[in-house]
């Protein structure tokens, strides 16, 4: 993880898994006085019962590591991002317990995009466009 120690953008992490590099970690780490996970990959969702135990805790540990880096850089708030505040869903009510084991605090936030320019409106249509017609073939 030395590399981390000169970042000031985008950082970008891995777990390493039998010479692959497997799930990525992206962390904004300039645009706020926090750091914002943007990215993760897991693979609880997988059949396999040992190879999801490794993930899991080959991704904590990372997370873990992150964590400690940014602490020393000075960054006192760590946002995980999201939290689902339904009760049906199961898969996204293991990943709110997978966020719970790092301890911490929910905190209400609000976030928005003003779109001014046409490409950004004409961006913002299509993502939406897109967005409704993948829910709709669920």
């Amino acid at each position: 993880m030395r590399a981390q120690e000169s970042c000031n953008g985008a950082f970008l992490s891995y777990t390493f898994m039998e010479r692959t590099k497997e799930y990525p970690h992206l962390k904004n780490a300039t645009a706020q006085p926090y750091v914002t996970l943007m990215y993760s990959a897991s693979q609880f969702r997988s059949g396999d019962e040992e190879f999801k135990k490794l993930v899991g805790r080959a991704n904590r540990r990372l997370h873990w590591e992150e964590l400690l880096h940014f602490k020393r850089a000075g960054f006192r708030t760590f946002d995980f991002g999201g939290w689902y505040a339904g009760s049906t869903d199961t898969a996204r009510l293991a990943i709110n317990r997978f966020k719970e084991e790092f301890g911490g605090a929910k905190v209400l936030e609000f976030s928005s995009t003003e779109n001014r320019s046409l490409l950004a409106k004409t961006a913002a249509a299509v993502h939406r466009l897109r967005a409704g017609a993948a829910r709709s073939l669920r």
